[in-house]
């Protein structure tokens, strides 16, 4: 049953956090409980502000996309996505805050511009059971499947049908892709752990992470060269943080049973934790062995994405 969750507040303020021996000025958000109660209509009626900080998130059992504003005390549900969507496993931001959900039932992928509620385009003719989308910025979208074989498909810009198909024995179990800034794209995979694409190749090539039981979700910190890892196949779920080029972790930290994971920007520079099996997301500051503060957000996160302030 879905318990009701009673008015939390915090004050805004500014605050230091410690972070790789440097002082890094972060704003102390006012994430809560009582700006939305779990379950409820989200308030279509309010606009997406392009210029707020947003983070979306996936139910997978009421085939949900919830968006909720960071940038407003209490981060609200401000808008909730239903059409097209059927068994959400992954959801996806590109660099103009188009979303794209990746529908297990249906297929497909299902993509919708910067605020609307309706797709503009399915993408149906790739992977069976999309577990991962990665965005290139010229607007190439990557998506692997589970299928059998496992591939990964590549998607001309503004193309329903792949232009490219990539096996190989690395891809078996994708969880979770994203692409870097330089147009490397990682994926987090439970058999195989992590490999990377380097730009312009379509071969994958390991990581060779250790320390790692099935690797799920995978978010990237780019302004300190640090990778982060979850891995759950284990009693104990944990998130691994890895300086990039280094297989061993710089440290681990015990987190919820999370498929995904997502990292914010310089405005909200945290790494996202989803429970797959509560109604919140855990935020951790870089470094920070356990989570400072917790957004209520729907039940069974299937996949978040953080959409950075002033995009589109």
């Amino acid at each position: 049953m879905i318990s009701r969750f009673g008015m939390a507040m915090l004050v805004a303020a500014f605050v230091l956090c410690l972070t790789d021996g440097e002082r890094t000025p972060v704003r102390a958000s006012t994430f809560g409980d009582g700006m939305y109660r779990k379950g409820s209509p989200a308030r279509n009626h309010s606009p997406l502000n392009p210029k707020h900080a947003l983070l979306y998130a996936g139910d997978q059992a009421q085939n949900t996309v919830t968006v909720y504003d960071l940038s407003t005390p209490g981060a609200p549900a401000v808008l909730q996505i239903t059409d097209g969507i059927n068994s959400i496993q992954v959801i996806s931001l590109d660099q103009n805050g188009t979303l794209y959900v990746g529908n297990n039932n249906a297929k497909s992928v299902t993509v919708y511009p910067f605020g609307a509620t309706s797709p503009t385009l399915t993408m149906s003719d790739g992977a069976t059971d999309p577990n991962c989308i990665a965005v290139a910025a010229n607007g190439t979208v990557y998506v692997s499947g589970r299928g059998s074989p496992a591939v990964v498909d590549i998607y001309a810009p503004g193309e329903s049908s792949p232009s490219q198909v990539i096996t190989s024995p690395l891809i078996s179990i994708p969880s979770q892709a994203i692409l870097d800034s330089g147009g490397t794209l990682y994926v987090a995979d439970n058999a195989t752990g992590v490999y990377a694409f380097l730009p312009g190749s379509n071969t994958p090539i390991s990581l060779n992470l250790s320390g790692l039981m099935g690797a799920s979700g995978i978010a990237l910190d780019e302004r300190r060269s640090r990778l982060y890892v979850s891995s759950v196949l284990t009693p104990n779920p944990y998130v691994n943080a890895y300086t990039i080029g280094e297989t061993q972790p710089s440290y681990s930290m015990q987190t919820v049973d999370c498929d995904t994971l997502a990292f914010g920007d310089k405005h909200f520079p945290y790494l996202f934790v989803p429970d797959y099996f509560a109604s919140d997301v855990q935020l951790y500051r870089a470094r920070g062995r356990t989570p400072f503060e917790s957004l209520s957000v729907t039940y069974n996160t299937q996949g978040i994405a953080y959409k950075a302030p002033g995009i589109p």
